[in-house]
């Protein structure tokens, strides 16, 4: 007889995680684990202590890694599979997170030198701090009348990723010039398990 598959989906939310085990012959929820990220969300101040400026919303890219040698293993072993019978894992992150990482994926704030640095953190979705930066967007973009603003409305969010970089460039320039690239977490994520960078198709 066939060895059973499942897949497992990692929700990588606000506050925690959480992997579902599934069965891909029948669709049946199999087990499930969260794991509750240390340094939650970081709006009033960095681990060092550092105070972070209002409207701040940053993680630490470290609680994301920790996941997946916490609860993927407790959702393996809740549903008393062996790991040989996974198929697959799913990654969902809420766009847009994203974060710098040097050339090999490692992100900036996890290097002695900017762990410091607010802008070398992981700026989740729900960040605030580039409204001034959406706003030059929005002003350059309808001087060349772009076409994409009738996509999003006619303006820019502070959420989305360009507004982000821009404030990283503009309030810290050495972290924008230390980072070889801005990547989405969930694609940081993949990056990290298969040692291969690929996009999605997000459009943030």
């Amino acid at each position: 007889p066939s060895m059973s598959k499942y897949s497992i989906g990692i929700d990588y939310g606000t506050l925690s995680a959480r992997a579902l085990l599934v069965n891909l012959e029948n669709g049946e929820e199999c087990a499930e684990a969260v794991y509750e990220y240390p340094h939650a969300v970081m709006d009033g101040e960095l681990p060092s202590g550092k105070k972070l400026p209002a409207h701040y919303a940053l993680q630490h890219p470290a609680d994301y890694l920790e996941v997946l040698q916490n609860a993927v293993p407790a959702a393996v072993k809740k549903a008393g599979i062996a790991p040989k019978e996974v198929a697959g894992i799913g990654i969902d992150f809420t766009a847009c997170t994203i974060l710098p990482v040097d050339e090999k994926g490692t992100p900036l704030c996890m290097l002695p030198q900017y762990a410091d640095e607010p802008h070398a953190y992981v700026k989740l979705w729900k960040h605030h701090g580039a409204v001034k930066q959406a706003q030059e967007c929005d002003r350059v973009a309808y001087e060349l009348n772009e076409p994409w603003l009738l996509n999003n409305g006619g303006t820019s969010s502070s959420e989305s990723m360009f507004p982000k970089i821009l404030e990283v460039l503009e309030e810290a320039p050495h972290v924008y010039e230390a980072a070889d690239r801005f990547i989405g977490a969930g694609d940081w994520i993949v990056w990290m398990l298969t040692g291969h960078e690929a996009r999605s198709a997000s459009v943030s």
